[in-house]
Protein backbone atom coordinates (compact mmCIF):
# COMPACT_ATOMS: atom_id res chain seq x y z
CA UNK A 1 0.00 0.00 0.00
CA UNK A 2 1.07 3.60 -0.49
CA UNK A 3 3.29 5.27 0.46
CA UNK A 4 6.39 3.23 -0.47
CA UNK A 5 10.03 4.25 -0.42
CA UNK A 6 12.08 4.14 -3.60
CA UNK A 7 14.30 1.53 -1.99
CA UNK A 8 11.30 -0.69 -1.22
CA UNK A 9 9.91 -0.26 -4.73
CA UNK A 10 13.24 -1.18 -6.29
CA UNK A 11 13.30 -4.42 -4.30
CA UNK A 12 9.71 -5.33 -5.25
CA UNK A 13 10.23 -4.95 -8.99
CA UNK A 14 13.94 -5.76 -9.20
CA UNK A 15 14.94 -2.28 -10.36
CA UNK A 16 18.25 -0.44 -10.25
CA UNK A 17 18.14 3.07 -8.76
CA UNK A 18 19.83 5.53 -11.12
CA UNK A 19 20.28 9.25 -10.53
CA UNK A 20 20.95 11.49 -7.59
CA UNK A 21 17.55 11.17 -5.93
CA UNK A 22 17.03 10.12 -2.32
CA UNK A 23 16.56 6.33 -2.03
CA UNK A 24 14.32 6.89 1.00
CA UNK A 25 12.02 9.24 -0.91
CA UNK A 26 8.35 8.31 -0.52
CA UNK A 27 6.18 7.51 -3.53
CA UNK A 28 2.42 7.91 -3.12
CA UNK A 29 1.05 7.07 -6.55
CA UNK A 30 1.72 5.68 -10.01
CA UNK A 31 1.07 8.02 -12.94
CA UNK A 32 0.73 6.90 -16.55
CA UNK A 33 -0.30 10.27 -18.04
CA UNK A 34 2.67 12.64 -18.40
CA UNK A 35 0.29 15.61 -18.20
CA UNK A 36 -0.84 14.66 -14.69
CA UNK A 37 2.45 13.81 -12.99
CA UNK A 38 3.06 15.42 -9.61
CA UNK A 39 5.65 15.38 -6.84
CA UNK A 40 5.89 11.99 -5.17
CA UNK A 41 4.63 10.13 -8.26
CA UNK A 42 6.27 7.23 -10.08
CA UNK A 43 5.74 7.82 -13.79
CA UNK A 44 5.31 4.62 -15.79
CA UNK A 45 5.69 5.32 -19.54
CA UNK A 46 3.43 2.96 -21.45
CA UNK A 47 3.26 2.41 -25.20
CA UNK A 48 -0.05 2.54 -27.09
CA UNK A 49 -1.07 2.14 -30.70
CA UNK A 50 -0.68 5.86 -31.36
CA UNK A 51 1.88 6.99 -28.78
CA UNK A 52 4.98 6.05 -26.78
CA UNK A 53 5.07 7.75 -23.39
CA UNK A 54 8.89 7.47 -23.32
CA UNK A 55 8.77 10.44 -25.68
CA UNK A 56 7.57 12.56 -22.74
CA UNK A 57 10.17 11.59 -20.13
CA UNK A 58 12.05 14.84 -20.86
CA UNK A 59 9.04 16.77 -19.58
CA UNK A 60 8.35 14.51 -16.60
CA UNK A 61 11.87 14.73 -15.13
CA UNK A 62 11.33 18.48 -14.66
CA UNK A 63 8.70 17.77 -12.00
CA UNK A 64 10.40 17.99 -8.57
CA UNK A 65 10.13 14.79 -6.54
CA UNK A 66 8.98 12.65 -9.47
CA UNK A 67 10.63 9.34 -10.34
CA UNK A 68 10.45 7.52 -13.67
CA UNK A 69 10.36 3.78 -14.40
CA UNK A 70 12.35 3.21 -17.61
CA UNK A 71 13.68 0.24 -19.61
CA UNK A 72 17.44 -0.16 -19.44
CA UNK A 73 17.96 -0.33 -23.20
CA UNK A 74 16.09 2.95 -23.70
CA UNK A 75 18.12 4.76 -21.05
CA UNK A 76 21.40 3.45 -22.47
CA UNK A 77 20.35 4.68 -25.91
CA UNK A 78 20.15 8.18 -24.41
CA UNK A 79 23.46 8.15 -22.55
CA UNK A 80 25.58 6.12 -20.14
CA UNK A 81 25.15 4.65 -16.66
CA UNK A 82 28.08 4.61 -14.25
CA UNK A 83 28.80 4.03 -10.55
CA UNK A 84 29.83 7.16 -8.65
CA UNK A 85 32.31 7.38 -5.80
CA UNK A 86 29.52 7.85 -3.22
CA UNK A 87 27.98 4.52 -4.18
CA UNK A 88 25.18 5.96 -6.26
CA UNK A 89 24.57 5.06 -9.87
CA UNK A 90 24.57 8.10 -12.12
CA UNK A 91 23.35 8.81 -15.62
CA UNK A 92 25.00 11.07 -18.16
CA UNK A 93 23.35 12.14 -21.42
CA UNK A 94 23.82 14.75 -24.15
CA UNK A 95 20.19 15.57 -23.40
CA UNK A 96 20.68 17.81 -20.37
CA UNK A 97 17.05 17.51 -19.26
CA UNK A 98 17.41 13.75 -18.82
CA UNK A 99 20.46 14.21 -16.59
CA UNK A 100 18.24 15.62 -13.86
CA UNK A 101 15.99 12.56 -13.77
CA UNK A 102 15.57 10.06 -10.95
CA UNK A 103 15.08 6.60 -12.45
CA UNK A 104 14.07 3.09 -11.54
CA UNK A 105 15.64 0.98 -14.31
CA UNK A 106 14.24 -2.43 -15.33
CA UNK A 107 14.39 -4.74 -18.30
CA UNK A 108 10.66 -4.48 -19.08
CA UNK A 109 8.39 -1.68 -17.84
CA UNK A 110 5.06 -3.51 -18.18
CA UNK A 111 6.33 -6.61 -16.37
CA UNK A 112 7.64 -4.41 -13.55
CA UNK A 113 4.29 -2.58 -13.39
CA UNK A 114 2.44 -5.87 -12.99
CA UNK A 115 4.88 -7.05 -10.28
CA UNK A 116 4.18 -3.86 -8.37
CA UNK A 117 0.40 -4.35 -8.78
CA UNK A 118 0.65 -7.91 -7.44
CA UNK A 119 2.48 -6.64 -4.37
CA UNK A 120 -0.05 -3.84 -3.82
CA UNK A 121 -2.87 -6.37 -3.83
CA UNK A 122 -1.39 -8.00 -0.72
CA UNK A 123 -1.85 -11.52 0.61
CA UNK A 124 -5.33 -13.00 0.06
CA UNK A 125 -7.27 -12.93 3.33
CA UNK A 126 -4.05 -11.94 5.09
CA UNK A 127 -3.95 -9.74 8.14
CA UNK A 128 -4.71 -6.21 6.96
CA UNK A 129 -5.12 -7.23 3.31
CA UNK A 130 -8.30 -6.16 1.50
CA UNK A 131 -10.94 -8.67 0.45
CA UNK A 132 -10.96 -8.89 -3.35
CA UNK A 133 -13.93 -9.58 -5.62
CA UNK A 134 -13.14 -10.47 -9.25
CA UNK A 135 -15.94 -9.82 -11.76
CA UNK A 136 -15.59 -11.68 -15.06
CA UNK A 137 -17.89 -12.64 -17.91
CA UNK A 138 -18.81 -11.61 -21.44
CA UNK A 139 -21.55 -9.07 -20.68
CA UNK A 140 -22.44 -6.69 -17.89
CA UNK A 141 -19.15 -6.71 -15.95
CA UNK A 142 -19.03 -2.94 -15.44
CA UNK A 143 -22.69 -2.65 -14.45
CA UNK A 144 -22.40 -5.57 -12.03
CA UNK A 145 -19.22 -4.12 -10.57
CA UNK A 146 -20.96 -0.79 -9.96
CA UNK A 147 -23.94 -2.60 -8.42
CA UNK A 148 -21.66 -4.32 -5.90
CA UNK A 149 -19.90 -1.05 -5.09
CA UNK A 150 -23.27 0.58 -4.40
CA UNK A 151 -24.45 -2.38 -2.29
CA UNK A 152 -21.34 -2.11 -0.12
CA UNK A 153 -21.93 1.57 0.57
CA UNK A 154 -20.52 3.35 -2.46
CA UNK A 155 -17.06 4.77 -3.19
CA UNK A 156 -15.03 5.47 -0.07
CA UNK A 157 -11.52 5.44 1.31
CA UNK A 158 -12.13 1.83 2.36
CA UNK A 159 -13.06 0.54 -1.12
CA UNK A 160 -11.26 0.70 -4.47
CA UNK A 161 -12.88 -0.47 -7.68
CA UNK A 162 -11.97 -0.65 -11.36
CA UNK A 163 -12.19 2.74 -13.08
CA UNK A 164 -14.85 2.48 -15.78
CA UNK A 165 -13.86 -0.61 -17.82
CA UNK A 166 -10.09 -0.67 -17.34
CA UNK A 167 -10.09 -4.42 -16.84
CA UNK A 168 -7.20 -5.72 -18.93
CA UNK A 169 -3.45 -6.28 -18.95
CA UNK A 170 -2.72 -2.63 -18.08
CA UNK A 171 -6.06 -1.60 -16.57
CA UNK A 172 -5.86 -4.02 -13.63
CA UNK A 173 -2.41 -2.78 -12.53
CA UNK A 174 -3.66 0.81 -12.87
CA UNK A 175 -6.44 0.10 -10.41
CA UNK A 176 -4.18 -1.70 -7.94
CA UNK A 177 -1.62 1.11 -8.05
CA UNK A 178 -4.02 4.04 -7.86
CA UNK A 179 -3.41 6.77 -5.29
CA UNK A 180 -6.39 5.45 -3.31
CA UNK A 181 -4.54 2.23 -2.42
CA UNK A 182 -3.65 3.12 1.15
CA UNK A 183 -3.75 1.19 4.41
CA UNK A 184 -7.41 2.20 4.81
CA UNK A 185 -8.55 0.02 1.88
CA UNK A 186 -10.29 -3.18 2.95
CA UNK A 187 -12.30 -4.00 -0.18
CA UNK A 188 -11.32 -4.28 -3.84
CA UNK A 189 -13.93 -4.77 -6.57
CA UNK A 190 -12.06 -5.59 -9.77
CA UNK A 191 -13.25 -6.26 -13.31
CA UNK A 192 -11.29 -8.93 -15.13
CA UNK A 193 -11.50 -8.87 -18.94
CA UNK A 194 -10.00 -11.37 -21.37
CA UNK A 195 -9.11 -10.97 -25.04
CA UNK A 196 -6.73 -13.84 -25.80
CA UNK A 197 -6.03 -17.40 -24.69
CA UNK A 198 -4.04 -17.44 -21.46
CA UNK A 199 -4.99 -13.94 -20.33
CA UNK A 200 -7.16 -15.07 -17.39
CA UNK A 201 -4.30 -16.99 -15.79
CA UNK A 202 -2.07 -13.92 -16.08
CA UNK A 203 -4.75 -11.71 -14.52
CA UNK A 204 -5.29 -14.08 -11.61
CA UNK A 205 -1.58 -14.08 -10.80
CA UNK A 206 -2.12 -10.44 -9.81
CA UNK A 207 -5.75 -10.31 -8.65
CA UNK A 208 -5.82 -13.49 -6.50
CA UNK A 209 -9.47 -13.01 -5.53
CA UNK A 210 -11.22 -14.03 -2.34
CA UNK A 211 -14.58 -14.08 -4.17
CA UNK A 212 -15.22 -14.50 -7.92
CA UNK A 213 -18.18 -14.42 -10.28
CA UNK A 214 -19.03 -14.64 -13.97
CA UNK A 215 -21.94 -12.57 -15.26
CA UNK A 216 -22.68 -14.54 -18.44
CA UNK A 217 -20.86 -16.17 -21.34
CA UNK A 218 -21.24 -15.12 -24.97
CA UNK A 219 -19.22 -14.51 -28.14
CA UNK A 220 -16.53 -11.95 -27.27
CA UNK A 221 -13.07 -10.94 -28.51
CA UNK A 222 -13.00 -13.73 -31.07
CA UNK A 223 -10.13 -12.04 -32.93
CA UNK A 224 -7.91 -13.13 -30.06
CA UNK A 225 -9.86 -16.00 -28.54
CA UNK A 226 -10.79 -17.68 -31.81
CA UNK A 227 -13.98 -19.50 -30.84
CA UNK A 228 -16.82 -19.53 -28.35
CA UNK A 229 -15.38 -22.74 -26.89
CA UNK A 230 -12.19 -20.82 -26.10
CA UNK A 231 -14.24 -18.00 -24.54
CA UNK A 232 -15.90 -20.49 -22.21
CA UNK A 233 -12.64 -22.25 -21.33
CA UNK A 234 -10.87 -18.95 -20.67
CA UNK A 235 -13.63 -17.39 -18.55
CA UNK A 236 -14.14 -20.59 -16.55
CA UNK A 237 -10.53 -20.39 -15.33
CA UNK A 238 -11.87 -17.74 -12.94
CA UNK A 239 -14.12 -20.38 -11.38
CA UNK A 240 -11.39 -23.00 -10.89
CA UNK A 241 -9.58 -21.42 -7.93
CA UNK A 242 -9.77 -22.03 -4.17
CA UNK A 243 -11.75 -18.85 -3.56
CA UNK A 244 -15.51 -18.47 -2.98
CA UNK A 245 -17.39 -18.72 -6.31
CA UNK A 246 -20.75 -17.08 -7.09
CA UNK A 247 -22.52 -19.18 -9.76
CA UNK A 248 -24.98 -17.52 -12.16
CA UNK A 249 -27.40 -20.39 -12.76
CA UNK A 250 -29.48 -18.26 -15.16
CA UNK A 251 -26.71 -18.65 -17.75
CA UNK A 252 -27.02 -22.14 -19.29
CA UNK A 253 -23.33 -22.44 -20.18
CA UNK A 254 -22.18 -21.43 -16.69
CA UNK A 255 -24.76 -23.75 -15.14
CA UNK A 256 -23.55 -26.65 -17.29
CA UNK A 257 -19.93 -26.08 -16.29
CA UNK A 258 -20.90 -25.60 -12.65
CA UNK A 259 -22.19 -29.17 -12.33
CA UNK A 260 -18.69 -30.65 -12.01
CA UNK A 261 -17.12 -27.76 -10.12
CA UNK A 262 -19.51 -26.57 -7.40
CA UNK A 263 -18.43 -27.22 -3.81
CA UNK A 264 -19.37 -26.36 -0.25
CA UNK A 265 -18.93 -22.65 0.45
CA UNK A 266 -20.05 -21.58 -3.03
CA UNK A 267 -23.12 -19.44 -3.70
CA UNK A 268 -25.78 -20.40 -6.25
CA UNK A 269 -27.89 -17.63 -7.80
CA UNK A 270 -31.05 -19.23 -9.16
CA UNK A 271 -34.03 -17.62 -10.93
CA UNK A 272 -37.22 -18.85 -9.31
CA UNK A 273 -39.20 -18.38 -12.53
CA UNK A 274 -36.87 -20.42 -14.70
CA UNK A 275 -34.32 -22.97 -13.61
CA UNK A 276 -35.70 -24.40 -10.36
CA UNK A 277 -33.75 -24.74 -7.17
CA UNK A 278 -34.03 -28.52 -7.46
CA UNK A 279 -32.29 -28.45 -10.85
CA UNK A 280 -29.12 -26.80 -9.53
CA UNK A 281 -26.32 -29.03 -8.18
CA UNK A 282 -26.18 -28.09 -4.52
CA UNK A 283 -23.74 -29.82 -2.18
CA UNK A 284 -24.16 -29.32 1.55
CA UNK A 285 -22.75 -26.03 2.79
CA UNK A 286 -23.67 -23.98 -0.28
CA UNK A 287 -25.66 -20.76 -0.02
CA UNK A 288 -28.52 -20.25 -2.47
CA UNK A 289 -29.96 -16.92 -3.58
CA UNK A 290 -33.22 -17.40 -5.46
CA UNK A 291 -34.77 -14.40 -7.15
CA UNK A 292 -37.96 -13.38 -8.88
CA UNK A 293 -38.40 -10.26 -11.00
CA UNK A 294 -41.36 -7.93 -11.34
CA UNK A 295 -41.09 -5.47 -14.22
CA UNK A 296 -42.80 -2.12 -13.74
CA UNK A 297 -44.52 -0.07 -16.44
CA UNK A 298 -41.46 2.21 -16.72
CA UNK A 299 -39.24 -0.93 -17.12
CA UNK A 300 -37.66 -0.53 -13.71
CA UNK A 301 -37.61 -3.84 -11.83
CA UNK A 302 -38.25 -5.17 -8.37
CA UNK A 303 -35.88 -8.03 -7.65
CA UNK A 304 -37.26 -10.21 -4.86
CA UNK A 305 -34.53 -12.30 -3.22
CA UNK A 306 -34.50 -15.19 -0.76
CA UNK A 307 -31.33 -16.59 0.81
CA UNK A 308 -31.11 -20.21 1.88
CA UNK A 309 -28.44 -22.43 3.39
CA UNK A 310 -28.24 -25.93 1.99
CA UNK A 311 -27.53 -27.73 5.27
CA UNK A 312 -29.45 -30.99 4.77
CA UNK A 313 -29.97 -33.35 1.88
CA UNK A 314 -33.73 -32.77 1.89
CA UNK A 315 -34.61 -29.07 2.09
CA UNK A 316 -32.63 -25.80 2.24
CA UNK A 317 -32.85 -23.75 5.43
CA UNK A 318 -34.54 -20.44 4.51
CA UNK A 319 -32.58 -17.62 6.15
CA UNK A 320 -34.41 -14.47 5.07
CA UNK A 321 -36.05 -12.60 2.16
CA UNK A 322 -35.26 -9.09 0.89
CA UNK A 323 -35.95 -6.87 -2.13
CA UNK A 324 -33.94 -4.58 -4.39
CA UNK A 325 -35.27 -1.86 -6.67
CA UNK A 326 -33.40 -1.75 -10.00
CA UNK A 327 -33.66 1.23 -12.34
CA UNK A 328 -32.41 -0.75 -15.36
CA UNK A 329 -34.49 -2.78 -17.83
CA UNK A 330 -33.88 -6.35 -18.89
CA UNK A 331 -33.77 -9.82 -17.34
CA UNK A 332 -30.00 -9.88 -17.74
CA UNK A 333 -29.65 -6.82 -15.51
CA UNK A 334 -31.98 -8.33 -12.91
CA UNK A 335 -29.92 -11.54 -12.95
CA UNK A 336 -26.72 -9.55 -12.47
CA UNK A 337 -28.36 -7.60 -9.64
CA UNK A 338 -29.05 -10.88 -7.82
CA UNK A 339 -25.50 -12.01 -8.60
CA UNK A 340 -24.09 -8.77 -7.16
CA UNK A 341 -26.24 -9.18 -4.04
CA UNK A 342 -24.78 -12.64 -3.43
CA UNK A 343 -21.26 -11.31 -4.02
CA UNK A 344 -21.75 -8.46 -1.54
CA UNK A 345 -22.91 -10.90 1.15
CA UNK A 346 -20.02 -13.26 0.35
CA UNK A 347 -17.54 -10.40 0.79
CA UNK A 348 -18.96 -9.61 4.22
CA UNK A 349 -18.78 -13.32 5.13
CA UNK A 350 -15.10 -13.45 4.13
CA UNK A 351 -14.38 -10.29 6.12
CA UNK A 352 -16.03 -11.78 9.19
CA UNK A 353 -14.37 -15.15 8.60
CA UNK A 354 -17.85 -16.44 9.24
CA UNK A 355 -18.85 -20.08 9.22
CA UNK A 356 -22.17 -21.21 7.73
CA UNK A 357 -23.51 -21.88 11.22
CA UNK A 358 -23.14 -18.16 12.00
CA UNK A 359 -24.89 -16.80 8.89
CA UNK A 360 -28.39 -16.62 10.36
CA UNK A 361 -27.13 -14.32 13.14
CA UNK A 362 -25.68 -11.51 11.04
CA UNK A 363 -26.71 -11.99 7.43
CA UNK A 364 -30.33 -10.69 7.59
CA UNK A 365 -29.21 -7.30 8.87
CA UNK A 366 -26.34 -7.21 6.34
CA UNK A 367 -28.83 -7.91 3.55
CA UNK A 368 -31.09 -5.09 4.70
CA UNK A 369 -28.12 -2.72 4.76
CA UNK A 370 -27.25 -3.78 1.21
CA UNK A 371 -30.82 -3.02 0.16
CA UNK A 372 -30.66 0.45 1.76
CA UNK A 373 -27.30 1.16 0.12
CA UNK A 374 -28.52 0.07 -3.30
CA UNK A 375 -31.01 2.92 -3.50
CA UNK A 376 -28.04 5.13 -4.43
CA UNK A 377 -26.95 2.95 -7.38
CA UNK A 378 -26.30 5.01 -10.52
CA UNK A 379 -26.08 2.96 -13.75
CA UNK A 380 -22.89 3.46 -15.79
CA UNK A 381 -23.26 5.65 -18.86
CA UNK A 382 -24.32 4.10 -22.17
CA UNK A 383 -25.17 0.75 -20.58
CA UNK A 384 -28.90 -0.06 -20.67
CA UNK A 385 -29.69 3.58 -19.87
CA UNK A 386 -33.39 4.29 -20.27
CA UNK A 387 -34.64 7.86 -20.73
CA UNK A 388 -38.34 8.80 -20.75
CA UNK A 389 -39.71 11.78 -22.67
CA UNK A 390 -42.95 13.72 -22.52
CA UNK A 391 -45.61 11.96 -24.58
CA UNK A 392 -44.38 8.46 -23.82
CA UNK A 393 -41.29 8.32 -26.01
CA UNK A 394 -38.32 6.32 -24.72
CA UNK A 395 -34.59 6.14 -25.52
CA UNK A 396 -32.52 3.07 -24.65
CA UNK A 397 -28.82 3.89 -25.01
CA UNK A 398 -26.70 0.76 -24.74
CA UNK A 399 -23.81 1.69 -26.96
CA UNK A 400 -20.77 1.06 -24.82
CA UNK A 401 -20.42 -2.41 -26.29
CA UNK A 402 -22.28 -4.95 -28.39
CA UNK A 403 -22.21 -8.68 -28.99
CA UNK A 404 -24.97 -11.12 -29.98
CA UNK A 405 -26.20 -11.72 -26.42
CA UNK A 406 -26.30 -8.07 -25.38
CA UNK A 407 -27.96 -7.00 -28.65
CA UNK A 408 -30.66 -9.63 -28.20
CA UNK A 409 -31.25 -8.37 -24.68
CA UNK A 410 -31.78 -4.83 -26.02
CA UNK A 411 -34.16 -6.10 -28.72
CA UNK A 412 -36.11 -7.96 -26.04
CA UNK A 413 -36.63 -4.64 -24.26
CA UNK A 414 -37.96 -3.11 -27.49
CA UNK A 415 -40.51 -5.94 -27.66
CA UNK A 416 -42.00 -5.27 -24.23
CA UNK A 417 -45.82 -5.01 -24.37
CA UNK A 418 -45.89 -1.36 -23.34
CA UNK A 419 -44.04 -0.50 -26.56
CA UNK A 420 -46.15 -2.61 -28.92
CA UNK A 421 -47.77 0.47 -30.49
CA UNK A 422 -44.67 2.69 -30.42
CA UNK A 423 -42.87 3.77 -33.55
CA UNK A 424 -39.51 2.01 -33.22
CA UNK A 425 -36.19 3.47 -34.37
CA UNK A 426 -33.31 1.03 -34.05
CA UNK A 427 -29.81 2.44 -34.67
CA UNK A 428 -27.47 -0.56 -34.75
CA UNK A 429 -23.72 -0.47 -35.32
CA UNK A 430 -21.39 -3.37 -36.05
CA UNK A 431 -20.61 -5.92 -33.39
CA UNK A 432 -16.82 -5.82 -33.53
CA UNK A 433 -14.05 -8.26 -32.65
CA UNK A 434 -15.99 -11.37 -33.69
CA UNK A 435 -13.26 -12.65 -36.00
CA UNK A 436 -14.14 -15.08 -38.76
CA UNK A 437 -17.55 -15.67 -37.12
CA UNK A 438 -18.62 -12.07 -37.62
CA UNK A 439 -20.82 -12.50 -40.70
CA UNK A 440 -22.56 -15.61 -39.38
CA UNK A 441 -23.24 -13.99 -35.99
CA UNK A 442 -24.64 -10.87 -37.66
CA UNK A 443 -26.80 -13.01 -39.96
CA UNK A 444 -28.20 -14.82 -36.90
CA UNK A 445 -29.97 -11.59 -35.95
CA UNK A 446 -31.87 -11.19 -39.22
CA UNK A 447 -35.04 -13.01 -38.19
CA UNK A 448 -35.31 -10.97 -34.97
CA UNK A 449 -34.83 -7.72 -36.87
CA UNK A 450 -37.28 -8.42 -39.68
CA UNK A 451 -39.96 -9.60 -37.25
CA UNK A 452 -39.86 -6.35 -35.24
CA UNK A 453 -43.18 -4.54 -35.79
CA UNK A 454 -43.53 -0.77 -36.45
CA UNK A 455 -39.79 -0.59 -36.94
CA UNK A 456 -37.29 1.48 -38.89
CA UNK A 457 -33.80 -0.03 -39.01
CA UNK A 458 -30.71 2.18 -39.26
CA UNK A 459 -27.69 -0.10 -39.80
CA UNK A 460 -24.17 1.28 -39.54
CA UNK A 461 -20.88 -0.29 -40.60
CA UNK A 462 -19.45 -2.98 -42.85
CA UNK A 463 -20.79 -5.99 -40.95
CA UNK A 464 -24.26 -4.43 -40.77
CA UNK A 465 -24.13 -3.85 -44.54
CA UNK A 466 -24.29 -7.61 -45.04
CA UNK A 467 -27.38 -7.65 -42.81
CA UNK A 468 -28.83 -4.76 -44.81
CA UNK A 469 -28.40 -6.54 -48.16
CA UNK A 470 -29.68 -9.83 -46.75
CA UNK A 471 -32.86 -8.12 -45.50
CA UNK A 472 -33.41 -6.50 -48.91
CA UNK A 473 -32.99 -9.89 -50.60
CA UNK A 474 -35.61 -11.28 -48.22
CA UNK A 475 -38.09 -8.61 -49.28
CA UNK A 476 -37.59 -6.02 -46.54
CA UNK A 477 -36.93 -2.56 -48.01
CA UNK A 478 -39.31 -0.12 -46.32
CA UNK A 479 -37.85 1.57 -43.27
CA UNK A 480 -34.39 0.12 -43.90
CA UNK A 481 -31.30 2.34 -44.07
CA UNK A 482 -27.54 1.87 -44.13
CA UNK A 483 -24.46 4.06 -43.74
CA UNK A 484 -20.82 3.06 -44.02
CA UNK A 485 -18.33 4.07 -41.33
CA UNK A 486 -16.91 6.74 -43.63
CA UNK A 487 -20.31 8.45 -43.78
CA UNK A 488 -21.66 10.98 -41.29
CA UNK A 489 -24.34 9.74 -38.93
CA UNK A 490 -25.93 13.19 -38.94
CA UNK A 491 -27.55 12.25 -42.25
CA UNK A 492 -30.02 10.02 -40.40
CA UNK A 493 -30.84 12.65 -37.80
CA UNK A 494 -31.77 15.19 -40.47
CA UNK A 495 -34.19 12.74 -42.05
CA UNK A 496 -36.03 11.53 -38.95
CA UNK A 497 -39.80 11.90 -39.03
CA UNK A 498 -42.36 10.80 -36.46
CA UNK A 499 -45.83 9.54 -37.33
CA UNK A 500 -47.72 10.94 -34.36
CA UNK A 501 -47.15 7.96 -32.07
CA UNK A 502 -44.69 7.84 -29.18
CA UNK A 503 -41.25 6.51 -30.19
CA UNK A 504 -39.03 3.77 -28.80
CA UNK A 505 -35.43 4.43 -29.91
CA UNK A 506 -32.50 2.08 -29.40
CA UNK A 507 -28.87 3.12 -29.98
CA UNK A 508 -26.56 0.10 -29.85
CA UNK A 509 -23.12 -0.81 -31.19
CA UNK A 510 -19.60 -1.84 -30.25
CA UNK A 511 -17.32 0.73 -28.64
CA UNK A 512 -15.34 1.25 -31.82
CA UNK A 513 -18.47 2.33 -33.69
CA UNK A 514 -18.95 5.37 -31.40
CA UNK A 515 -22.74 5.20 -31.70
CA UNK A 516 -23.08 7.68 -28.83
CA UNK A 517 -22.58 10.40 -31.46
CA UNK A 518 -26.26 9.89 -32.28
CA UNK A 519 -27.54 10.42 -28.75
CA UNK A 520 -27.83 14.25 -28.66
CA UNK A 521 -29.73 14.34 -31.94
CA UNK A 522 -32.00 11.44 -31.01
CA UNK A 523 -32.77 13.09 -27.67
CA UNK A 524 -33.67 16.31 -29.46
CA UNK A 525 -35.96 14.42 -31.85
CA UNK A 526 -37.71 12.54 -29.05
CA UNK A 527 -38.20 15.75 -27.12
CA UNK A 528 -40.23 17.08 -30.04
CA UNK A 529 -42.53 14.06 -30.42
Amino acid sequence: MWPRSIKALSQIIGAEIVGTGNKDAQISCVATDSRKVGSGDLFIPLKGDLYDALDFVNQVVKVPGCWVLVPRQWLLSKGSIAAAADGKTTFSSPDQELNSGCYLVVDDVVSAFRLLAADMRGVPKGQGSPVVLAVGGSNGKTTTKEMVVAMLGGPSAEMVSTYKSENGFIGIPKTLCTRSMTAQVRRLVLEVGIDEVGSMVQHLEIVRPDVALLTSLSHEHLEGLGSFANVVAEEMVLMDGPWVRIWQCADPVIAENMASKVRAGDWLVVPSDGRSKEDAPSPLGCLMVSYAVETKQDLSQSVELAVSLIDTSTRPLELFPTSLKLALPGKHNAANCALGFAAALAIVAVERRSQASDFSRWMPEAAQQISRNFVKFVPPEMRSNLENFTGGSVLLSDCYNSNPASLRASLETARQPQFSDHQKLLFLGDMLDLGSSSQALHYDLIFELESMANCQLYLYGEAMYSVYTKLINRGRSAGLFHLGRQQALDKWLAELRHDGRPVFALVKGSRGMAMERLLPGVRQFLGQT
